[in-house]
C-alpha cells in the first residue's frame, strides 16, 4: 500500500481535471502537458505514476510543472526522483525555495505586539488564535512568504518555521 497521497493515477487525474473541471481547466491542461513531457523525458511512467487527487506527486507534492522546473538529482544517481529518493526530495525543495526568494541566514518570522503600525509592504502580519480567544501576533519576513509560495497556508508556514526552530534548539543543545 502506498502513501495516502499516492492514491490516484496522475495521468487520469490531470486529464479529468483538464477537461471536466472548467473553472481551472487551463491550469490543469498545462499540468497535463508538463506531466506528458516528464513521461517523454523518462522521469516518470505515464500510467503507473500515482499522486494526489489534484495531480501532485512524490514526497514534496510537486505539480508536474514544479517537478520539471525545480527537481534536481541531489543524490547523483543521474535521475531526478521525487518519489523514492529522499536526497533528491530535500535538494529539490531547497532548490524550489532558493528559486522563489529564500534568503539564507535571514529570519523567517518573529513575534510582535499590535501597536497600530502594521503597514509594511515587505513583511506580513500573522495573527494566530490561541486558547481562550487569545491571539499571537507575528511578523513574517520574505522567507515566510517563500514558504507560503510552497504551500499557501499561514498555519503550514508557521508549523515549518516552529519545527525548524525546534530542530535548531535541539542541535544547539547537543553541541
Amino acid at each position: 500500500m502506498g502513501k495516502s497521497w499516492e492514491k490516484f493515477p496522475v495521468l487520469q487525474t490531470l486529464a479529468t481535471l483538464a477537461f471536466d473541471y472548467p473553472r481551472r481547466a487551463a491550469f490543469f491542461r498545462q499540468e497535463l502537458e508538463h506531466f506528458l513531457l516528464l513521461t517523454h523525458e523518462g522521469a516518470l511512467h505515464p500510467t503507473k505514476t500515482l499522486g494526489s487527487y489534484a495531480g501532485a506527486m512524490g514526497l514534496p507534492q510537486f505539480m508536474p510543472s514544479s517537478y520539471r522546473r525545480y527537481a534536481i538529482d541531489f543524490s547523483g544517481t543521474g535521475k531526478r526522483d521525487l518519489i523514492h529518493d529522499t536526497a533528491d526530495v530535500i535538494g529539490s525543495i531547497a532548490n524550489y525555495l532558493t528559486e522563489n526568494g529564500w534568503k539564507p541566514n535571514a529570519r523567517i518570522a518573529y513575534p510582535t505586539t499590535m501597536n497600530g503600525n502594521t503597514k509594511d509592504s515587505k513583511e506580513k502580519l500573522i495573527v494566530l488564535s490561541g486558547p481562550n480567544d487569545t491571539k499571537e501576533y507575528w511578523i513574517g519576513t520574505q522567507n515566510f512568504k517563500t514558504i507560503m509560495r510552497y504551500n499557501n497556508s499561514v498555519h503550514y508556514a508557521m508549523a515549518v518555521f516552529q519545527l525548524s526552530e525546534g530542530i535548531r534548539a535541539l542541535k544547539k543543545n547537543r553541541g
